[in-house]
């Protein structure tokens, strides 16, 4: 419920911009969505259903920031999708207490970006190998693009 309106339409634009940037590069891209739960129950990977889920997400509900991250390590590594990247994105406004998984990710040999959209938090900021602030610029659109190249 905390990224409803704006907050939501820019962490839309990242979404978008990272998978376009994916497809450029002939990358996997993997896309869940979170509020209290994760969801859906498996990672979207198909083009067309990413695009329609980007487009269609609502703003609603709480935020388990720690779920998620927890998951999509489970996917990385359970599901085997750490054959494909080993980098996982989360588009948050971090309103939310976040448990230290930095132990987790390290195991998993993962990276974790966070791209915050109109928020902060430090404990997110501690265990994430790359941390921005999204600016609703496009400038800050090209900052952002320019991380997830690498």
């Amino acid at each position: 419920g905390s990224m409803v309106g704006e907050k939501t339409v820019w962490a839309r634009s990242v979404a978008m911009a990272i998978y376009r940037l994916s497809k450029t590069k002939r990358r996997k891209y993997f896309l869940r969505f979170f509020d209290t739960k994760v969801h859906p129950d498996k990672p979207i990977s198909e083009p067309r259903e990413i695009v329609d889920a980007i487009l269609k997400v609502q703003s609603n509900g709480g935020t388990d920031i720690t779920n998620a991250i927890s998951t999509a390590i489970d996917d990385l590594v359970e599901r085997r999708f750490a054959e494909y990247t080993n980098t996982i994105v989360i588009i948050t406004d971090g309103e939310d207490v976040v448990e230290d998984l930095s132990r987790e990710l390290k195991k998993a040999k993962t990276s974790l970006v966070s791209v915050m959209i109109q928020g902060n938090n430090d404990t997110l900021k501690g265990i994430s190998d790359h941390y921005m602030h999204a600016e609703l610029t496009e400038k800050g659109g090209e900052r952002v693009l320019k991380l997830v190249e690498k």
